[in-house]
């Protein structure tokens, strides 16, 4: 029995991740290269005390009636089970034969196709660098204009100051009291 948490944590998981998500298949593939990884690193005897295990299991779920046999299917169950079956081995024919294409299909390397690709990247980047170099320049030609902007303003401002004071200073005030 799951705790409400987790279910409720399975729940989000699960409304986050639908399986035309990009992230559900990111998070699909990384976990399907793990159990890869962890099944290509067993020795013969874990590989039979797991497929044991499996079949345990699976005779488990069967008598808890939560897999049912094609047998104990109705004629609709039945018709969708085995056209998921069909598309899941054709699924895997054309997989299979892909990639058969392309190990048959693939040129041996050699050296000069190793020299043009380094070739290639560098090109790339060069021009990686000059748009960079391009994208700072302007960048700082902008900076330089707004500047050169701010300071006439501040130079005009300091002016207007100058003269106000000039003004308040000329002002002729008689030798009487000034009541402000």
């Amino acid at each position: 029995m799951e705790t409400p948490r987790k279910e409720e944590n399975r729940k989000k998981n699960q409304k986050m991740l639908q399986k035309n998500n990009a992230a559900y298949l990111r998070q699909r593939e990384k976990a399907n290269a793990r159990k890869r990884k962890f099944l290509d690193k067993m020795t013969e005897e874990e590989k039979e005390m797991k497929r044991a295990k499996d079949r345990e299991y699976y005779k488990k779920k069967k008598e808890e009636r939560k897999v049912k046999k094609v047998a104990d299917m109705t004629e609709r169950e039945k018709r969708k089970q085995r056209k998921d079956w069909r598309i899941a081995s054709k699924k895997y024919r054309e997989k299979k034969k892909g990639v058969a294409n392309i190990v048959n299909n693939t040129p041996p390397q050699s050296d000069d196709d190793l020299a043009v690709i380094t070739a290639e990247r560098k090109q790339v980047g060069r021009r990686t660098v000059r748009k960079d170099r391009a994208k700072a320049y302007r960048r700082i030609k902008k900076q330089e204009e707004a500047i050169i902007h701010m300071k006439r303003k501040i130079q005009s401002l300091k002016k207007k100051l100058k003269r106000r004071d000039a003004k308040m200073k000329t002002v002729h005030v008689p030798s009487g009291k000034l009541m402000l």
